[in-house]
């Protein structure tokens, strides 16, 4: 559940998305590993939905925070997607949790990110069933390492 903070925070970002604004969004978590990660920052635009094509990466309302993934599929009911690091495929988002499109990595931890919005990143749409659960097999190592090589620092 949000905290009143994050919850002001997200209206806020909602309120700008709907004036035409670009927003800045920090990325959290590793579901878009190797590509995106956790503290890499995206810029984030409304975008009408008949413009999204497969491959992009769009952002909708989480259960609890912005999540932003890659379009799969534009239903009648809603959107399909999946974190390039995740094994199986969102539940459907339905329309109204839509907030835009990433249309630039405003900054990133390593140069493989910008090619999250280039073809690269849009052929994993199509490669997710065997790219999705390898991706998250390396993040989760590479999690584990760095956890390690961190609490050894101390």
């Amino acid at each position: 559940m949000p905290t009143d903070k994050e919850t002001k925070y997200y209206g806020l970002m909602d309120e700008l998305l709907r004036s035409g604004n670009t927003v800045q969004v920090a990325v959290r978590g590793i579901s878009m590993f190797p590509l995106l990660m956790n503290g890499d920052v995206v810029l984030v635009k409304q975008t009408a939905i008949g413009h999204l094509k497969k491959g992009a990466v769009v952002v909708f309302e989480g259960r609890d925070a912005w999540v932003a993934h890659r379009l799969l599929k534009v239903t009648n009911k809603g959107l399909l997607t999946r974190g390039d690091a995740n094994r199986n495929i969102d539940e459907l988002v339905p329309y109204s949790h839509y907030k835009g499109m990433v249309v630039k990595i405003g900054r990133a931890r390593w140069p493989l990110a910008r090619l999250a919005l280039g073809l690269p990143g849009k052929c994993l749409a199509y490669t997710g069933k065997v790219t999705g659960p390898l991706f998250w097999l390396i993040a989760r190592i590479a999690s584990k390492i760095y956890l390690f090589f961190k609490a050894s620092a101390k």
